[in-house]
């Protein structure tokens, strides 16, 4: 039997199996000042199914979102999220991934950006995938792009990461096409040119991010526009950072410069090399001059560098702004807070990526910046700087206002571990195996309802150490779930009881597992 589109596309993007994400445009939604179409994101904690990928592809459904990342820190495909919707020409970046020799599938994204797709042919993990594009984000210009997975390392097994919306939509009549040699591709043809793409990860490994032009281990902006060539407009800056970069390295690298050369006059050969047209010998002396002063640091705020910026690759980089300058720019130092999730429990919980790992965090440790520092001791062994409150602040509101919503699973929150020690009394506690045994403090069940008495149960709770409710709402909480209140004799006695649906028990035994001498 012939393997569907759908089962195809599903295995092509093999991500994370327990959730998926979903963008519903409603009839009133608009576009923003990017012409990015705005509705509601969220994730559900449902699995990624064939059905839904058959949904997606015929344009039935809402549309599909996918998360890279898996639940053992793995992944087969990853994305580079371009967020450039006006003039973006998918030919042209097509064309400069291949003389880069980046194998990426350049697709339109929903709302007309590009998502360069990447994918493996066998595992390689979340940090090598997100290694590798960043990179390649940055060598074809687009530092600030997203890229996903956005973490190497979730928070718990209740999260989820971040999922990115698949090609492919109404794949008859989509938006959403992949380009090869210029040209628009049909969904059967995507598939195709994803296999022939796909490498191993010592192919991954060998694919070199961009030419470095001579200034290895450089901020990614410098080796980008050396690459592109520094036009009249901002040449004095350009020349400043490579000077910066020039004498940062030459401290660093005895054997550097050839015997005789110094950091200023590798500045005059960087000059004739890299500025279209070169500045005059005395501009370049100045800027020198300029730099022989204790205070220099790079100039990442100022035109043309800021537009291909990337602080938190650059701090990688041997000669970047994490070359431990104590005069660097204090913003370059701060910590950034990103991919807001908002996690539907009772309390709500919050999830948010630092240095690429997930954090989980109640409310009052993401307003209390004391906690929040505490918070990534502890769970991410990073000791964060602290920020002013001029800082800290507008940054909390952004988080708050940009979180994605992410449906809670059953057993979050007091509610649902409530509904676990429930079930846990009913079935696995002492039962009775008869009605009278009420008085022992057991429950009963018979037909589809289980009887018990509260102040039985309260004293359950009470010594698994459950204090999350209190008693009133603990009974409001089941009448919820289908509780009911009633009085029955037994022995002469009027016992107040409540009863609950019956749960459902396990009627098989578990397989015997025949373990060798030799295992031991």
């Amino acid at each position: 039997m012939a393997t569907s589109l759908a089962q195809r596309f599903m295995r092509r993007f093999a991500g994370l199996e327990r959730a998926h994400g979903t963008y519903i445009i409603g009839a009133s939604d608009r576009t923003d000042a990017k012409n990015k179409l705005k509705g509601r994101a969220l994730t559900k904690l449902e699995p990624v199914t064939e059905a839904l990928w058959a949904a997606h592809l015929d344009g039935s459904g809402s549309g599909l979102g996918v998360v890279p990342i898996r639940d053992d820190a793995s992944c087969l495909f990853g994305a580079i999220d371009i967020d450039a919707y006006d003039g973006l020409d998918l030919p042209a970046l097509e064309a400069k991934c291949l003389a880069l020799k980046f194998p990426l599938v350049i697709c339109r994204s929903k709302s007309g950006g590009a998502h360069g797709y990447l994918f493996t042919s066998e595992p390689i993990t979340a940090a090598e995938m997100r290694k590798a594009l960043v990179e390649w984000a940055a060598a074809l210009g687009y530092p600030k792009a997203e890229v996903f997975p956005k973490q190497i390392q979730m928070a718990s097994a209740n999260d989820v990461g971040n999922w990115i919306n698949m090609p492919y939509f109404d794949a008859e009549r989509t938006t959403r096409y992949a380009v090869h040699q210029g040209k628009a591709i049909t969904a059967e043809q995507f598939l195709t040119l994803a296999g022939k793409l796909a490498v191993t990860r010592a192919e991954l490994a060998a694919v070199a991010a961009s030419p470095a032009m001579g200034l290895d281990h450089g901020p990614p902006c410098l080796q980008f526009l050396a690459r592109e060539g520094f036009t009249e407009g901002g040449r004095n800056n350009s020349m400043f950072n490579l000077g910066v970069y020039c004498r940062l390295r030459s401290k660093d690298e005895a054997q550097w410069l050839p015997g005789g050369e110094t950091w200023e006059t590798a500045m005059h050969s960087m000059n004739e090399q890299f500025m279209s047209p070169p500045l005059n010998r005395r501009e370049v002396k100045e800027i020198a001059s300029s730099l022989r002063r204790k205070g220099y640091f790079y100039l990442c705020d100022m035109p043309p560098i800021n537009a291909h910026c990337n602080k938190d690759l650059c701090r990688q980089r041997r000669y970047g702004i994490g070359n431990g300058n104590p005069n660097a720019d204090p913003e370059a130092q701060a910590f950034q807070l990103d991919n807001p999730r908002r996690m539907l429990t009772d309390p709500i919980t919050w999830i948010i990526t630092i240095d690429a790992r997930d954090m989980e965090l109640t409310t009052e440790e993401l307003m209390d910046q004391r906690l929040f520092r505490k918070k990534a001791i502890e769970k991410l062994k990073l000791a964060l700087p602290p920020l002013r409150a001029r800082s800290w602040e507008p940054m909390v509101q952004r988080i708050v206002s940009e979180a994605q919503d992410v449906e809670a699973p059953g057993d979050a929150g007091p509610e649902g571990r409530l509904m676990i020690m429930l079930e846990a009394f009913c079935t696995n506690h002492a039962e009775a195996k008869a009605k009278d045994e009420l008085l022992l403090g057991r429950p009963f069940t018979e037909g589809d309802r289980t009887t018990f008495r509260g102040s039985d149960f309260m004293r359950y709770l009470d010594q698994h150490h459950f204090r999350d409710l209190k008693e009133r709402a603990v009974w409001a909480v089941l009448r919820r779930h289908g509780a009911e209140h009633n009085s029955i004799k037994l022995k002469g006695k009027t016992l107040t009881c409540w009863s609950v649906p019956a749960f459902a028990r396990q009627d098989e035994d578990f397989d015997k597992v025949r373990v060798s001498a030799e295992e031991f």
